[in-house]
C-alpha cells in the first residue's frame, strides 16, 4: 500500500519538473510521516516493463490512502485520469454510505491552470489561496521552475506534505479489483436530455432487513455466530466474510450509483413498501431464512404474501443446501413456503435464493437492482391483491409436541 496516488496526465510526464515535484513530495512526506520513501507515493511510470498496468495501477487506486490529482490543461481530457478519479471516488462514496462522513482524501495540485473543470471537482474545497498569489494564478510549475520563487516552492512543499500526511490518517476502506480498462471516465462530458432523465429510473434503494438478534435467534437455532445485538450486525457468511450483510449490500448500491438506506423490518413493513412504490424507489427485503422461527417475522411475511410489488425483491443470504431445522423440529423451508408461497411461485425473479457465498449475494443483488430498475421504468409499478393460495391467517408451527 502506498500513502498517496499520484494521478497525472501522460502528456505532462515529459516535463522533468513534474518528476522533480513528485520526488520532492515523497522525500518531504517520508520525513514528516515517519515512513520509508518507497512507501510514500505511487507513480505508475515507475512500474517495470511488461506490467499489467490497468490492474496494478487500479490496485494502487483501490488501496492508497490519499489521491493527489495534478491539474493541468491535459488532465481533464485524459480518460485514464478520469478512470483513476472514478475508482477512488467509489471508495469515498462507500465510506459516506457506511458512516455519513465525507473524507478530505482528494488533495489536488494545480500544476498549470486547466481550461475546464468537470463536475466531480466542484465538491472539493479550493485551497489555492493558502499557497500565495503566484500559485493561484500560474500554478505550481511556476514556483518550481523560477529561482525567484524558490522559498515559495519550499513553503508549498512542506505545507502540502503535512496535508497529505493528515488526510492519510483517516483513509477510506480499501477496494480491491479496480481495473482501469473497465472503470468509467469521471470526466466524460455528458449532456443530459429530458428523454434520458425520463428513463434513468430510480436513484434510491431501501434495504429492509428481517433478522433477529442473537438473543432472539437463540430460541430458533443452536449456531449463533452470524448474529449480534441488532439487525445490522447480521453476518450470514461468517467466517468467510465478517462484515454485516447490510454493508455489503450498500457497497453494491454505491457501485450502481444509487443512494441506499437500510432499516429493520417492522410492523410498518407494508407502509414502507407502499411509500417506496409511490416514490418509485427500489426495495430489497433481505431475509434470514431462520427468522421464520420467530412469530413476528412469520406474520410479516404472511402479510406480504397477500400483495405484489414491481419494485420489491426478496433475497435470502446463506447456503441454500444448509439443513435448516428449527428448534421445534420443523423445517424452516416448509414454513417459508407456507408464509410466502405466492412470491416463491412467481417467475419474475422477485425472489433470489441459493446465495451460498458473499460473491454470489453481491452478484445477484447487482442483477436485482438492474432488473428492478428496468421493471419500474418499463411498466407501471402497481401493487395488487393476489389470489391467496396459501394461508390467510397467522402461520402456525407444528412440532413434535403438537
Amino acid at each position: 500500500m502506498q500513502y498517496f496516488f499520484f494521478s497525472y496526465a501522460r502528456n505532462d510526464s515529459v516535463d522533468p519538473y513534474l518528476r522533480q515535484f513528485y520526488d520532492d513530495l515523497c522525500n518531504e512526506l517520508s520525513v514528516r510521516a515517519g515512513i520509508r520513501k518507497e512507501s510514500t507515493g505511487f507513480f505508475d511510470i515507475d512500474q517495470p516493463t511488461g506490467t499489467n498496468w490497468p490492474a496494478t495501477t487500479g490496485e494502487a487506486v483501490g488501496t492508497c490512502k490519499v489521491f493527489v490529482p495534478v491539474y493541468s490543461p491535459w488532465y481533464f481530457n485524459s480518460k485514464p485520469c478520469g478512470s483513476e478519479w472514478h475508482g477512488f471516488d467509489r471508495r469515498l462514496e462507500q465510506h459516506r454510505a457506511r458512516t455519513g462522513e465525507t473524507l478530505a482524501s482528494v488533495l489536488p495540485v494545480w500544476w498549470l491552470p486547466p481550461e475546464y473543470e468537470p463536475p466531480p471537482t466542484k465538491y472539493l474545497h479550493d485551497t489555492r489561496d493558502q499557497f500565495g498569489v503566484t500559485y493561484r494564478e500560474s500554478g505550481l510549475r511556476s514556483l518550481i521552475t523560477q529561482a525567484k520563487h524558490k522559498d515559495e516552492y519550499r513553503a508549498f512543499l512542506e505545507k502540502f506534505a503535512v496535508q497529505v500526511r493528515d488526510a492519510g490518517r483517516t483513509p477510506p476502506r480499501e477496494l480491491h479489483g479496480v481495473d482501469l480498462r473497465t472503470e468509467p471516465d469521471a470526466f466524460a462530458r455528458r449532456v443530459p436530455t429530458t428523454a434520458a432523465a425520463a428513463v434513468s429510473g430510480p436513484k434510491r434503494v431501501n434495504f429492509v432487513v428481517a433478522v433477529g438478534s442473537c438473543e432472539q435467534m437463540s430460541t430458533v437455532r443452536a449456531t449463533l455466530d452470524a448474529y449480534g445485538e441488532g439487525w445490522d450486525d447480521w453476518c450470514p457468511y461468517v467466517p468467510d466474510c465478517v462484515e454485516p450483510v447490510v454493508l455489503k449490500a450498500q457497497d453494491v448500491a454505491v457501485e450502481q450509483r444509487m443512494i441506499s438506506g437500510p432499516v429493520p423490518a417492522g410492523r410498518d413493513l407494508i407502509d414502507v413498501l407502499d411509500l417506496a412504490q409511490q416514490r418509485r424507489e427500489i426495495v430489497v427485503l433481505i431475509v434470514d431464512p431462520w427468522a421464520v422461527g420467530l412469530d413476528d417475522y412469520r406474520e410479516l411475511l404472511a402479510l406480504l404474501d397477500t400483495r405484489r410489488y414491481n419494485n420489491v425483491t426478496i433475497m435470502f443470504p446463506g447456503d441454500e443446501g444448509e439443513p435448516r431445522t428449527l428448534s421445534n423440529g420443523v423445517d424452516a423451508g416448509d414454513v417459508l413456503r407456507l408464509c410466502i408461497g405466492n412470491w416463491l411461485d412467481d417467475q419474475s425473479r422477485a425472489v433470489r435464493q441459493d446465495l451460498g457465498t458473499v460473491a454470489k449475494f453481491e452478484d445477484e443483488l447487482k442483477r436485482a437492482l438492474i432488473d428492478t430498475r428496468a421493471r419500474i421504468v418499463n411498466r407501471a409499478d402497481v401493487a395488487r391483491r393476489v389470489r391467496q393460495s396459501g394461508a390467510t391467517t397467522r402461520p402456525v408451527l407444528i412440532g413434535p409436541e403438537g
